[in-house]
């Protein structure tokens, strides 16, 4: 290299070098080709968490949003923007569960039936598919081979909700043993294959979380998700919208199950310092209210997928609650009103547990307390009463849930906190309706158990006494199925050799 100073600046004259130029062949391809083998031979010592980092970024260069006549690959085709949230999303979450009706469908899931693994547990071995294009249900919600089944929880008669995680009494369930399955609607969670890959597991939920505001640029806008739905519908892939909009397999599920994963593993490893990247996922998140919505998914026709959707939204605020640090609730209220806007967050909360109280009614079939057949709260309600404490609950020991911060935090706006404080005190009166409902159902139950105590102790003075023996939980269910109200028997009882109870 000749270089030379010519009025204030430098000239350079670059001569190719003698050797390992593409005038010496030999020595060229001989250098490529060393280039290329360390190159591969870095790819494939990457770690599982440098190719999510790697994914992370080509994604987001594959998303234009805000550019005039400028569109991304991600927005032209929906079907990879929602395959790029799976796979972002798969990593860093922990159990996965996967809903069945088994009087419409039946087990997509294959899992290991050698009668040597009776009592092991339950690992997917396989998918029932008809069309290898065709994700199975368990398959969309991210189920993959390797995993293993930790729980079912099946819906009895009476509304009750049982878990089971017993390995052999889980295969007799699904049929898996020589009895045939014995419910028609079960609830079956998985557990990923990153649950035993501790360290690398927690490596890619830090790099995740250290590129949540990147991530965050990938969320679908509500746009995108009205067209991506009707594209599902004009393919045939659901059979109406709210099936399309509100199925895991879609962008909308998909979108707030990873704002929950991310802000959730967040604060938990950085607490305050992660507040930023939360308020940008927030914002990305884009929480709207029903009136918000019917720009989108508008008229009467619309209005359980509006409900459905508030709901979905409700569970991703209730998490955000939960993890912010208590130190940011009391001592930094600008987040919280960034959080938590009268006109958007609070009315959207009021209106989903409204909408969950509604739907809670309609399910227990019955105004009548007394009455009541189906009493299992559906399981936002429950965590949002669990985690988002009402004003006037601040002190249960659980202070740092309390809404009562949300009220504080817009003392510096007059109108605007009464406006919190009106949507805060509806909430609080549906709060206080199912508490008196479940210390009804309670006294109820505590009298039928006192009377129910009366009439076996009277039974045991006359010494009519008979014992079934019950060998499975088939046989307790149906002796249950047979008692009353007051454990007594409404017909003859009868179970494997044991004599006949009438």
């Amino acid at each position: 290299v000749e270089g030379e100073s010519f009025q204030g600046g430098l000239a350079f004259t670059l001569e190719p070098a003698e050797y390992g130029s593409k005038d010496d062949p030999s020595i060229y391809q001989w250098t490529a080709g060393l280039i290329g083998t360390l190159s591969d031979t870095v790819q494939l010592q990457q770690s599982f968490s440098e190719k999510y980092r790697t994914m992370t970024l080509v994604a987001c260069n594959a998303r234009s949003l805000g550019l005039d006549h400028v569109t991304g690959i991600l927005q032209a085709d929906h079907d990879l923007h929602l395959r790029i949230f799976l796979s972002l999303m798969q990593p860093i979450l922990q159990d996965i569960r996967v809903e069945y009706n088994f009087g419409e469908e039946t087990l997509d899931v294959e899992f290991d039936v050698d009668e040597a693994a009776v009592n092991k547990p339950l690992v997917v071995a396989g998918f029932h598919v008809d069309d290898e294009d065709e994700l199975t249900p368990a398959a969309s919600a991210g189920v993959q081979l390797g995993d293993q089944l930790l729980m079912v929880e099946v819906t009895e008669l009476d509304g009750r909700m049982k878990k089971i995680t017993n390995f052999q009494e889980m295969r007799q369930l699904l049929g898996l043993s020589d009895s045939e399955a014995t419910a028609v609607a079960m609830t079956l969670t998985f557990g990923s294959q990153s649950r035993w890959k501790t360290e690398e597991s927690n490596e890619t939920v830090k790099k995740a979380v250290a590129q949540a505001e990147s991530i965050s640029e990938l969320l679908p806008t509500w746009q995108e998700i009205k067209e991506g739905a009707k594209r599902c519908l004009e393919r045939r892939d659901f059979s109406n919208l709210r099936e399309a909009v509100m199925s895991r397999a879609f962008l909308f599920r998909a979108k707030c199950d990873l704002v929950q994963a991310l802000v959730t593993a967040g604060f938990a490893l950085h607490h305050d310092v992660f507040v930023s990247k939360a308020l940008q996922l927030h914002k990305r998140f884009e929480p709207a209210t029903d009136r918000e919505l019917q720009n989108y998914f508008e008229g009467r026709d619309n209005l359980q997928l509006r409900d459905e959707i508030l709901i979905a939204q409700l569970d991703v605020l209730t998490n955000t609650w939960r993890s912010l640090p208590q130190i940011i609730k009391e001592d930094v209220p600008e987040v919280l009103r960034s959080l938590f806007r009268p006109e958007v967050e609070i009315v959207l909360i009021r209106e989903a547990v409204k909408a969950l109280e509604e739907k809670w009614r309609i399910a227990r079939g019955s105004n009548s307390k007394d009455g009541d057949q189906n009493l299992k709260m559906p399981e936002e309600l429950v965590r949002f009463f669990k985690y988002m404490r009402p004003a006037t609950d601040e002190s249960t020991g659980q202070r740092e849930l309390s809404m009562v911060w949300i009220i504080k935090a817009w003392s510096v706006e007059k109108m605007r906190q009464r406006e919190v404080q009106n949507d805060v005190a509806a909430i609080t009166g549906i709060y206080e309706n199912a508490e008196s409902f479940w210390e009804h159902r309670v006294k109820n139950a505590h009298k039928r158990a006192e009377e129910a105590q009366e009439l076996l102790e009277r039974a045991v003075q006359k010494e009519v006494i008979r014992v079934v023996l019950c060998s499975s939980i088939s046989d307790l269910e149906k002796v249950q199925a047979m008692l009353s109200e007051s454990l007594m028997l409404t017909k003859d009882c009868k179970i494997g050799d044991s004599e006949n109870v009438p």
